[in-house]
């Protein structure tokens, strides 16, 4: 039996909460307050189709918090972008281990779950749970075996400081 993958939705990013931080004064500089980022619309990754009778993603990332070392050092722009990318990245790589279940297909079966992924900075998983159900058996244990199938992540790029970041994702599953 063969599954076809679904199609990537668009990711939205929340800013990461504030951090209060005590630093040395700096010289006086005026500073933008950082502003929610969209990160672009991701291209389905390759080999991925969809079915003209279904459809189901892996959604926009709910909540995001960003757990840095204590060293101090500041975020910066760069780390910003280079956090909005990899949060996309790991969306896509969850499109591409989760399949809508043909029983659930035919028997036009929607829903959503959630999962929560804390993903260490070289790119392993620290916890990754399903913590919310869908209200089917059928996509619950899909999403679990969805969780399963990813193994590791990529690391992080070079300009993000974090030591770890902690992602709340929903998982859709629609019938067309």
């Amino acid at each position: 039996v063969v599954q076809k993958l679904a199609d990537v939705l668009p990711v939205q990013m929340k800013p990461k909460p504030p951090v209060k931080k005590v630093e040395a004064p700096k010289p006086v500089k005026k500073v933008e307050t950082p502003k929610p980022q969209k990160a672009p619309a991701p291209t389905p990754p390759a080999g991925a189709t969809n079915s003209s009778h279904s459809e189901g993603t892996v959604g926009e990332v709910a909540q995001s918090q960003a757990a840095s070392s204590s060293s101090g050092s500041g975020g910066g722009a760069a780390s910003r972008a280079a956090m909005v990318d990899y949060k996309s990245s790991v969306v896509q790589m969850l499109n591409r281990y989760r399949e809508y279940p043909e029983r659930a297909k035919r028997r036009r079966i929607e829903g959503q779950n959630s999962i929560r992924v804390v993903i260490a900075k070289d790119g392993s998983i620290e916890v990754f749970e399903m913590i919310s159900g869908s209200g089917s058996k059928l996509l619950d244990r899909e999403t679990q075996r969805m969780i399963e199938r990813v193994k590791q992540f990529p690391p992080f790029p070079e300009h993000m400081i974090e030591e770890r970041i902690t992602l709340t994702i929903p998982v859709i599953y629609n019938i067309r």
